[in-house]
């Protein structure tokens, strides 16, 4: 909820403001957290209905470096949940929303079971874990789900979903932001 408002916040005095937006990441789990890329991806106005690449403003890519620590309130069954920092590295965006503080304002990620409003949004069922996030430190919320990227390369699993050092995965984001 803070960061939609800073969001909202921040694009109501900008012309034709982003009017949706998605998080996503890529990371490589490690013994004692995960490294990777974070994405931001804004939307324009009418890409709810069809979800259209077309209606794509931007991204914003941020690099994502995370330390385990203990558990979190609301992240379901967790297998992990790391300490992260997101720092922005590069965007296309036109307009100052891309240097927008709040944009880095995710501090912990949990890896769990799939969020129950992911049903059927989940590529690879069965195989999938749950991403979860904390803008506090203290509580999680639903966020997505987690994969091996293996698995959009054709490889395929068996057995129950782990998360596993040296494995690199994808974060999937299962809702978006209304600004």
């Amino acid at each position: 909820m803070l960061l939609s408002f800073a969001l909202v916040a921040l694009f109501a005095c900008a012309d034709a403001p982003p009017a949706w937006a998605t998080g996503s990441a890529t990371a490589t789990a490690e013994t004692s957290g995960l490294s990777g890329t974070h994405v931001w991806t804004f939307y324009d106005e009418g890409w709810q209905r069809r979800l259209s690449e077309q209606k794509r403003r931007c991204d914003l890519l941020q690099s994502l470096d995370g330390v385990i620590i203990g558990e979190l309130d609301g992240c379901e069954r967790c297998l992990v949940m790391m300490e992260v920092q997101l720092r922005s590295i590069e965007d296309d965006c036109d307009g100052a929303y891309a240097d927008d503080p709040s944009l880095e304002g995710i501090v912990a990620f949990g890896v769990g079971a799939p969020p129950e409003d992911s049903a059927g949004l989940d590529p690879y069922p069965g195989q999938s874990l749950g991403w979860y996030v904390s803008y506090d430190g203290e509580t999680a919320m639903p966020q997505g789900l987690v994969y091996p990227e293996a698995l959009d390369l054709g490889e395929t699993r068996d057995g129950t979903p782990s998360w596993t050092p040296g494995e690199t995965y994808r974060f999937v984001s299962t809702w978006a932001w209304s600004l």
